[in-house]
């Protein structure tokens, strides 16, 4: 009963992550946009500045890709290794449009730079609103779930 219960535990706690890693991830872009607006700072820059922050150092992904870098690879394939490296729970689409993301940094004047920041933001935004949907719909049965297979495992053992 234990383990079933732990299961449900740790399935709801992968719902609380994804919401904590899309909630960074727009804090992420903020970031972005913000030093592009009034710094114009390269790729390269805004990397070192967001993974010399606290509050960025459990997204991995980032100093891999730094790392990438500093080690001569371009930044869209550091960008894609990094994330295809990166174990977290975040979705396929999550992932998806972080690796879109990145894709896009670099490759317009800054307007354009800009607009694709709110257009990203906006797209997490989206993911974000589903996770704590999905959260709210699902973390109570996944608990349900496992302590009635608990409970019917104990009933079996009997």
């Amino acid at each position: 009963m234990f383990c079933a219960l732990m299961t449900g535990i740790y399935i709801r706690s992968l719902l609380n992550d994804r919401i904590t890693y899309l909630e960074k991830l727009i804090e992420m872009v903020e970031i972005i946009r913000s030093q592009l607006n009034y710094s114009a700072s390269n790729i390269h820059s805004l990397l070192e500045l967001l993974t010399n922050q606290k509050s960025f150092k459990q997204m991995y992904f980032l100093n891999t890709c730094l790392n990438e870098l500093n080690n001569g690879t371009d930044f869209v394939s550091s960008w894609e290794y990094s994330l295809s490296s990166f174990k977290s729970p975040l979705n396929k689409e999550d992932k998806e449009i972080i690796v879109s993301f990145g894709f896009q940094l670099g490759k317009s004047d800054l307007e354009g730079q800009l607009s694709n920041c709110d257009l990203y933001k906006d797209r997490l935004r989206l993911q974000l609103d589903n996770a704590r949907k999905n959260k709210e719909k699902n973390g109570d049965m996944y608990m349900r779930l496992s302590v009635l297979s608990g409970v019917l495992i104990v009933i079996l053992l009997l």
